[in-house]
C-alpha cells in the first residue's frame, strides 16, 4: 500500500472524512493542504528531500481566501503536478459528474481515478486507492449508480481501431506520441484498455474487437 500521500481539500469536513478513510488503509504518512499553492509547495519539497508523495487526492474547487494565489483550481494543480512530477498518481474527488469532463481529465492529465462526490463517495474512495495502488484506473460517478453509460472517447475508439488493424500497445503509444495525442504512455493505454474491456463486457481484447465491430464502432 502507499506509504505517503497528500490530501488537497479546502472543505474541512471532507478533508477529515478523506483522512479518516485513508487511515483505515494503514497509510503511515498523510499530509493535508487546504489550498493549491500549499499543495504544490509540499509536493515540490517532498521530491527535493527525496521523500516524495506517492499519491495526491484532490478536489477541483477551492475557496481562494489567501492573497497572491498562483494556482486557483484543482485542475491547474493537476496540470502543474503532471508537468513536474508525471509519475505521481492522482485521484480526483469532485462534485463534477459530467462524463465528458471526467473523461477529459484522463485524456489530458493521465489521472488514475475520478470519484464524483455523493453520499457514498468516501466508501468508493477506499476502493479507488486500492485499485490505483495496483495500477488500475477507477471511475465512480452518480450516473454509474443510475444505469448511466460509460462513454467511449475518440481516443478510445482510435486505440481499439489500431488494435484491430494489427498494431500493439507499444506501437500505438509511439504513434500517439508522434501525432501528439495525449495521454500516450504505454502504461496509460494498457490501463485504459482494461477499463474499455470492462465497460464493453469483453473478456479478452479479441472479444472487444468483435464487439466493437458488431457495434460498428470500428
Amino acid at each position: 500500500m502507499f506509504e505517503k500521500i497528500l490530501i488537497a481539500e479546502d472543505f474541512s469536513n471532507d478533508n477529515y472524512a478523506v483522512k479518516k478513510i485513508v487511515e483505515e488503509l494503514n497509510i503511515s504518512h498523510i499530509d493535508q493542504a487546504y489550498y493549491c499553492d500549499d499543495a504544490i509547495s509540499k509536493i515540490r519539497n517532498s521530491f527535493s528531500n527525496n521523500l516524495p508523495y506517492e499519491l495526491l487526492i484532490t478536489d477541483l474547487s477551492f475557496k481562494n481566501n489567501q492573497e497572491h494565489i498562483a494556482i486557483v483550481s484543482g485542475e491547474e494543480l493537476i496540470k502543474v503536478v503532471k508537468e513536474e512530477f508525471p509519475d505521481l498518481k492522482i485521484i480526483v474527488c469532485s462534485t463534477e459528474d459530467r462524463q465528458h469532463i471526467i473523461n477529459s481529465f484522463f485524456e489530458k492529465y493521465n489521472i488514475d481515478a475520478f470519484i464524483t462526490k455523493d453520499k457514498d463517495y468516501i466508501k468508493e474512495l477506499k476502493k479507488a486507492i486500492e485499485d490505483v495502488y495496483e495500477n488500475k484506473i477507477y471511475i465512480y460517478t452518480n450516473k454509474s449508480q443510475k444505469g448511466g453509460l460509460f462513454e467511449f472517447t475518440n481516443n478510445d475508439l482510435e486505440l481499439v481501431r489500431l488494435l484491430s488493424v494489427g498494431m500493439n500497445v507499444p506501437e500505438i503509444s509511439v504513434k500517439f506520441k508522434t501525432e501528439k495525442v495525449y495521454p500516450n504512455s504505454e502504461s496509460y493505454l494498457n490501463k485504459r484498455l482494461v477499463k474499455i474491456r470492462q465497460h464493453a463486457g469483453a473478456t479478452t481484447t479479441l472479444h472487444l474487437l468483435t464487439l466493437f465491430s458488431d457495434w460498428h464502432l470500428i
